[in-house]
């Protein structure tokens, strides 16, 4: 039961994620990072459930933070400190899941396919929350977690139709371009 949950884990987590970076070139601000964090969360507990019972991957929600920090521990002999920033931003994205919360506090999104996001500053008063969406920082984690999870992403992007294989592709020089 443990290894047929987790590959549908990763087999949804490549699913979000070809729909998140889909959304990043297609400018579709805030779902591109809702989507991403979803297909983070997929994987990170994909790989945690080879160790987890359901109930106790339920219990860590949809907390990145939660399911990074369990991840990490369960392989200690891997240093992960360079993902740890990325996962803080992508983390920052759930909150912006729900449109209440864009509408109680506002949002500026800085969102980019590559590494280098424009440092322009605001003119937006300070107390707005800021994202900061980096798709090739992603595309690292996720290569990351699968390495670490020796999982092979080829067996699940190996079946994509060409559409999904290209958005996976693009701009993209991780294991995961398919």
């Amino acid at each position: 039961m443990a290894a047929d949950l987790c590959e549908l884990y990763f087999g949804t987590a490549i699913q979000y994620y070809v729909a998140g970076r889909y959304a990043v070139f297609s400018g579709l601000t805030p779902v591109a990072g809702s989507i991403l964090h979803h297909a983070v969360e997929m994987a990170l507990k994909g790989h945690l459930s080879r160790k987890l019972a359901a109930a106790d991957l339920k219990a860590l929600k949809h907390s990145l933070d939660k399911l990074w920090r369990a991840f990490k521990k369960s392989l200690p002999a891997r240093d992960l400190k360079e993902y740890d920033v990325a996962i803080a931003r992508l983390d920052q994205c759930e909150t912006i899941r729900y449109p209440e919360h864009v509408a109680g506090h506002g949002m500026l999104v800085q969102q980019d396919a590559t590494k280098v996001v424009s440092r322009s500053k605001s003119k937006l008063p300070s107390p707005v929350p800021r994202y900061d969406l980096r798709l090739q920082d992603v595309d690292a984690l996720l290569d990351a977690i699968f390495d670490c999870a020796s999982v092979n992403p080829k067996f699940f992007v190996g079946g994509l139709n060409s559409n999904a294989k290209q958005y996976l592709s693009e701009n993209n020089v991780t294991r995961l371009a398919g």
